[in-house]
């Protein structure tokens, strides 16, 4: 299970939250929000990609929580994200290859692809990534798997 969302409260937060790359950037020249890691959460949530390289830029941390942010990215299928949080350090096999699991679990074929190419082991965790997709009946992604080298006899 993925954690709570946050309820942006600050400015850098609510701005986040609308996708308004200006408000944020003058909330981070004003200083007026100190916790830019609500404020990526809430950002990488809102599938806010521009905002979310801002504050990635700005110095996010692209991994706290044990790389919550690259699974709640992975799990929504927006592969910019991913690809952005991956580049400034967060491990595409977060937690037993999590990230994986989440975009099979929601049949993010193409997601799920993106993290086999960005080092996902498909045998790590997708042997449940498999039988998830394939409970679930995402066809698409539990082909990705298998294409990639997932046991299916593998429980």
């Amino acid at each position: 299970m993925l954690p709570p969302v946050i309820v942006p409260t600050s400015p850098l937060s609510l701005a986040a939250r609308a996708g308004d790359v200006a408000a944020c950037r003058e909330a981070l020249a004003a200083g007026v929000d100190a916790d830019v890691n609500s404020a990526l959460r809430v950002a990488v949530s809102a599938r806010r990609t521009e905002v979310v390289a801002l504050l990635l830029d700005a110095g996010g941390n692209p991994s706290p929580q044990d790389d919550w942010l690259i699974c709640i990215a992975a799990s929504t299928g927006d592969e910019g994200i991913v690809r952005l949080l991956h580049q400034h350090g967060a491990s595409v096999t977060a937690q037993a290859n999590r990230p994986l699991l989440e975009a099979a679990m929601n049949g993010c074929a193409s997601m799920c692809q993106t993290l086999i190419d960005m080092g996902a082991d498909p045998n790590a965790v997708s042997a449940r990534a498999l039988l998830v997709a394939v409970k679930l009946g995402h066809a698409d992604a539990a082909r990705v798997l298998l294409q990639a080298g997932a046991d299916p006899s593998l429980e």
